[in-house]
């Protein structure tokens, strides 16, 4: 049981040192797109998996359901962050010329 709880800990905090990345450098450059969106598929699997297979097993629904929570988070702050690099990107070539 607690390698249980000590594993959905691990997975739904991995992401909270790359979300606090994106937003202390307001850069997102460092940080993959594709590992984002195959982290949203892999949990979105598994939320499947459980619905399909009708488990109910409260830590395994926790670990899928909260890992594709901050996953699609990160993902959005990543596609926002990217549009933020790329005006600030314009606005710095627009002032070199």
């Amino acid at each position: 049981m607690i390698y249980g709880i000590l594993l959905t800990l691990c997975f739904t905090t991995s992401f909270i040192p790359q979300i606090v990345k994106m937003w202390r450098n307001k850069s997102c450059k460092d940080i993959s797109v594709y590992m984002l969106l195959l982290q949203v598929i892999g949990y979105l699997s598994g939320v499947i998996f459980l619905i399909l297979e009708g488990i109910e097993n409260l830590l395994l629904s926790f670990n899928y359901y909260s890992g594709l929570f901050i996953a699609i988070i990160t993902t959005i702050g990543w596609f926002l962050c990217n549009e933020y690099d790329k005006k600030k990107e314009f606005n710095k070539s627009k002032r070199i010329t």
